[in-house]
């Protein structure tokens, strides 16, 4: 890049957007990874994830592989239909959502106020503050995201979050039933939403794609990797019996760990 010389070397040192980088309001949305989209609306709000910074580079590079594949853009997108039926069940499943609430607030405010010898009325009028406070867990944007990522089986919610869970598996555009993530499943998430049925099928590529679009920053691959991937290089085979390997590294941790099984077995 060519810097005219009344730019001043502190400038150019600094980068472009400042010793901070760009902030959310200079970012294209559409290729910001899930840490960042998932954050926007929040009092938390971050441009790229600190610790693992080069990582928005790799999930875009992600986004534009896959919208290459499915020859559209916006491909977390969401048809207006399914839109449509997803926000009315989402104001659904807020109303479930705090009335479940309220009866567990009021349950603890009458026990509570039962062992105290505080009169019901004190005790009512406390519940109903509490109620007033009561919020919906996520925004419509955010869980049509979330929605969108387990579709292609990118993200897979925690365990721990019941209702999370029980709010996808009735409204996954795809799939019927929550199911654990796997490359297999992102397949057929892609043949699902391409407009011409044809999916992908390269499987050095899938494994490449599923690789940099991981949820979590620190599980997605780092740009020397994804540059020396078998995508580009062709497979990576193992000395002792020949098994293909995505990543030289990969390679190389397996014969050492079947060197290890086999010491340990003559020994």
């Amino acid at each position: 890049v060519f810097f005219p010389p009344q730019i001043k070397n502190d400038v150019i040192n600094k980068g472009y957007y400042g010793i901070h980088g760009p902030t959310i309001m200079e970012e294209t949305l559409a290729y910001a990874p899930p840490e960042v989209l998932l954050s926007i609306d929040s009092d938390n709000a971050i441009p790229y994830d600190p610790i693992y910074k080069k990582s928005y580079d790799v999930w875009s590079i992600g986004i534009v592989f896959l919208e290459m594949i499915l020859g559209t853009s916006n491909v977390f997108d969401v048809d207006q239909r399914s839109s449509s039926i997803i926000s009315k069940k989402i104001k659904m499943y807020y109303n479930k959502y705090n009335n479940r609430r309220k009866k567990r607030n009021k349950s603890k405010q009458d026990s509570k106020h039962k062992y105290e010898n505080i009169s019901v009325s004190n005790d009512q009028s406390t519940s109903n503050e509490d109620f007033e406070e009561e919020q919906p867990i996520m925004n419509e944007r955010y869980l049509l995201l979330i929605i969108a990522l387990v579709d292609y089986c990118i993200y897979e919610p925690d365990s721990q979050s019941i209702e999370s869970k029980e709010y996808i598996n009735e409204n996954s555009l795809f799939y019927n039933n929550l199911i654990t993530c796997s490359i297999e499943n992102f397949q057929r998430a892609i043949l699902k939403r391409d407009p011409l049925g044809i999916g992908y099928n390269d499987k050095w590529g899938l494994d490449l794609l599923y690789r940099l679009l991981k949820f979590n920053p620190k599980d997605r691959i780092s740009l020397k990797e994804a540059l020396n991937h078998a995508y580009f290089h062709g497979p990576y085979y193992s000395a002792i019996d020949s098994t293909e390997f995505a990543l030289y590294d990969e390679m190389i941790r397996y014969d050492h760990m079947i060197d290890s099984r086999s010491f340990i077995t003559n020994k």
